[in-house]
């Protein structure tokens, strides 16, 4: 017997408290901010991310709003604990869709935005932390870096050769500017220190 009034108890309280209806308050919270950006609106952005990452917001929203970007959000929403994952298609300028999802953390008993997370076309994931908008920079310099030299033998070659010539000239350049050594007349030795 207790061990079916434990569970049900556990669903009676979680159907009262509306926790059973977190999944779709964390899917419209993304829809929403999503949507926010893909307008230009970074006021109406804000209202739906955390409290750490709306001072970031304006920075990240685009001015134009003639964009072709989009987004659609899946169904199926990840919830641990006071954190969830709502995974999406982001569709760029180029109609290409990229994967990626939208990370939410419970603040002040609603889902708010404090991350995205994007698959580029090279396979790297790009995490654009709002919080902590530093962290980003070394993520885009890390991207870039990384597709310079996944996808670039043969300029990784020339930059080679480039410099190897660069080294080169510089090298015969010191020996034409170097000064010559006075001719041995024969007559004198060099001095020996005792």
């Amino acid at each position: 017997m207790r061990f079916l009034l434990i569970p049900t108890a556990a669903v009676v309280c979680c159907l009262s408290t509306g926790c059973s209806n977190d999944t779709s308050r964390a899917r419209e919270s993304a829809r929403l901010f999503l949507s926010a950006l893909s307008r230009g609106d970074a006021n109406e952005a804000q209202k739906f991310t955390t409290m750490a990452a709306r001072p970031y917001v304006a920075k990240i929203t685009p001015e134009s709003t003639t964009s072709k970007a989009g987004f659609t959000l899946g169904d199926t929403v990840v919830i641990k604990d006071n954190s969830a994952e709502v995974p999406a298609q982001f569709q760029g300028d180029d109609s290409k869709p990229y994967p990626g999802t939208v990370f939410l953390r419970k603040e002040e008993n609603e889902w708010r935005v404090w991350a995205l997370r994007i698959k580029l076309p090279s396979g790297y994931e790009l995490m654009m932390d709002l919080e902590h908008p530093e962290r980003m920079v070394g993520e885009l310099l890390g991207a870039a870096t990384g597709e310079f030299w996944k996808n670039s033998e043969k300029a990784g070659r020339q930059l080679g050769e480039a410099l190897g010539g660069f080294m080169k000239g510089f090298s015969e350049g010191l020996e034409k500017t170097a000064p010559k050594a006075a001719p041995a007349c024969g007559a004198l030795s060099p001095p020996v220190i005792r």
